[in-house]
């Protein structure tokens, strides 16, 4: 009986001091969170530590036994102050419990700060703000600047936490209309206040402005010359060869003139060593002409071939590289394929004729430079490219219904054009991609490049409303054309990052269309210097700017960025948006209107910077201000 007595008393006992710690604990993490800063990430500021041990040491837990840590949430909701107090209890009757005169009783608590910025989400920057129609906009925790008036009428629904304008109250009122549900009241308005530009200074807009600067002087950075030229060495006249099967060697450095072969294995001996000068050619002044199961064996040295090179009907033809060879191989003429496979290895390859493959059967060349003066044509079949770089000098690539595809390397199409012209897929690898003059077009099929930079001057990117597209990281810079997204889908800054970044674009006098289909661009600046940004989708628009402090692609926060042009987002069906950034548009007119509704990530900030904000007919939008150019009221949950 006296130790069941005895547990009784220490249980009671006990329980009364895990209460008076818990309560300690927490009062010391509710008073480290009520100080200023209480944390920088998941580390508690020295103040917030001192303040949860001094309410400790009040509550009378004695010094030296608190400890504050920060720690990150599951699921990311805040960051928490976490307080654990240990307490040492006397045993009142250990002797007959234990053999340990005390216990240790602790107690923790979480207090979870959460901040929720408050500051501008909706400001005009020369005129008035203008909401009407069954317009809505969402923003408890934004505030609206007008640089006159604030304008709102009809069914519109306004939620902000608070309003400014120029205008007196007298003249404001002629602006607000009876029927817009709107909240905060006139009567809360402040009169009287001049609209600044918060990003006036800012140095992300400075670093943009920079880059304009750049791209008009000294401009096109890559001159007016496609930095390779066509090999053009001399070719002799030489005898015919005609070659049926069986095995064959050519000497090195031999002058012939046409070459057929059908069913062939012929070994050439090249010029005993590297020659990419082709200073010692074997070559070949007639036409080539190629068929049957034909394998041409090439050791180091460069080959000419000085008229057309054709494979037949029904040929397979290998281009086949000696182990550790050198080889490079210049085409004078066309290169023509009519066979069912046509392999050239990997070598060095000038072409100034055209590379034909229209016939649809499987065309592909190995590792190595390509240097092409003429056109490229696939049909239905498959043409395919190893590692670059690639140089297509003057003429146009054009794909049909088949597949062309390109391995990773610099590529650079000089002054001629490239187009998916039918149902087909071109498929590209890392770049970088630089294109002079020429439009790149997407027509029916899909276009897919890999990682850039991509770079176009005084072209055009145009996606016809069948096509698809894609870009992979990079930014992307037009000198002087225009992009016309108007395909089924285009996705930008492919394997980028939200929050590092994926994609910038900056077209320097030329604007941005989007006109059909679906938008994903995460992670992603768009910037304009003189041109307009129409996104007139119909499908799902997905764009994000990127959240790190120093992206390695795009700027924080900065998602669309318009100097001299308008901004218009329009959609005439009832789609729901994805958005996060700043759209800042200083000068001109902001517009968005239609049926799309505009929602916000999780933690995503969307405001408009314009000279003139418009948002009418069904439009709604979900805003919440940007932390990088806005206040924040922290708010504190206690969880034991």
């Amino acid at each position: 009986m006296v130790l069941v007595a005895a547990l009784a008393i220490e249980s009671s006992n006990l329980y009364l001091v895990k209460l008076q710690t818990q309560r300690a604990s927490d009062l010391a993490s509710l008073a480290a969170a009520a100080t200023p800063q209480p944390l920088s990430g998941t580390t508690p500021s020295a103040t917030a530590v001192a303040a949860a041990a001094h309410l400790a040491e009040l509550n009378g837990m004695g010094a030296g036994r608190t400890q504050t840590v920060g720690r990150a949430t599951d699921g990311g909701s805040g960051t928490a102050l976490v307080t654990t107090i240990h307490r040492d209890v006397p045993l009142q009757l250990g002797n007959l419990l234990s053999r340990d005169p005390s216990v240790t009783v602790d107690s923790q608590s979480w207090a979870v700060v959460q901040n929720t910025p408050i500051g501008d989400c909706a400001r005009s920057l020369l005129g008035p703000v203008n909401i009407y129609g069954n317009a809505s906009v969402f923003g408890p925790n934004c505030r609206l600047g007008a640089a006159t008036y604030f304008y709102a009428c009809g069914n519109a629904a306004i939620t902000l936490l608070g309003v400014s304008v120029k205008y007196t109250a007298p003249w404001e009122k002629l602006y607000i209309c009876d029927s817009a549900k709107m909240a905060p009241a006139l009567s809360s308005f402040t009169f009287g206040a001049t609209s600044t530009d918060p990003l006036s200074s800012d140095s992300r807009v400075a670093a943009i402005r920079k880059r304009f600067v750049a791209m008009r002087n000294p401009g096109w950075p890559y001159g007016r010359i496609s930095p390779r030229k066509l090999l053009t060495p001399s070719v002799s006249t030489g005898p015919d060869q005609t070659y049926g099967p069986g095995s064959q060697i050519v000497s090195a450095s031999a002058q012939l003139g046409k070459l057929t072969a059908a069913g062939s294995l012929i070994t050439f001996e090249g010029s005993k060593g590297a020659d990419p000068g082709c200073a010692k050619p074997t070559s070949f002044s007639g036409v080539t002409e190629l068929s049957g199961t034909t394998r041409l064996v090439l050791a180091s040295g460069c080959y000419v071939f000085g008229g057309t090179v054709s494979t037949k009907a029904g040929a397979d033809v290998i281009f086949d590289i000696k182990p550790r060879a050198v080889v490079t191989l210049v085409f004078k003429g066309d290169l023509v394929h009519s066979g069912a496979s046509l392999v050239i290895g990997n070598a060095t390859v000038s072409i100034t004729g055209n590379i034909d493959n229209s016939k649809g059967g499987i065309f592909r060349f190995g590792n190595g430079e390509i240097v092409a003066g003429a056109g490229v044509f696939n049909g239905s079949g498959t043409l395919g490219f190893g590692t670059g770089p690639f140089y297509f000098n003057g003429g146009s690539i054009s794909n049909g219904e088949g597949a062309m595809t390109f391995g990773d390397g610099a590529f650079y199409l000089w002054g001629g054009s490239m187009s998916n012209a039918s149902t087909g897929t071109m498929t590209f690898g890392d770049g970088p991609f630089i294109f002079y003059g020429g439009t790149v077009t997407n027509v029916a099929g899909t276009m897919t490049f890999g990682r850039g930079p991509f770079e176009f001057q005084g072209g055009g990117l145009i996606l016809d409303p069948r096509s698809e597209k894609s870009f992979g990281v990079g930014d992307i810079k037009m000198y002087g054309g225009s992009v016309a997204f108007n395909g089924k889908s285009v996705k930008l800054g492919v394997g980028g990052s939200a929050v590092e970044g994926g994609s910038s674009i900056f077209l320097s006098g030329g604007s941005l269309s989007l006109s059909a289909g679906d938008m994903t661009a995460i992670g992603t600046t768009i910037a304009l210097d003189g041109g307009t940004i129409s996104l007139y989708g119909t499908g799902t628009i997905t764009a994000t700017a990127p959240t790190g402090k120093a992206p390695a692609y795009g700027y924080r926060d900065m998602l669309f960025v318009v100097f001299g042009g308008a901004f218009n987002l329009y959609q005439s069906a009832a789609h729901t948006n994805t958005m996060a950034g700043i759209s800042y548009v200083p000068k001109t007119n902001s517009s968005i209107y239609g049926k799309q509704i505009v929602k916000r990530p999780a933690k995503g900030c969307l405001e408009f910077l314009s000279g003139v904000l418009d948002i009418y007919q069904d439009a709604s939008l979900d805003l919440a201000p940007c932390s990088s150019s806005a206040e924040s009221t922290s708010d504190v949950s206690l969880y034991r």
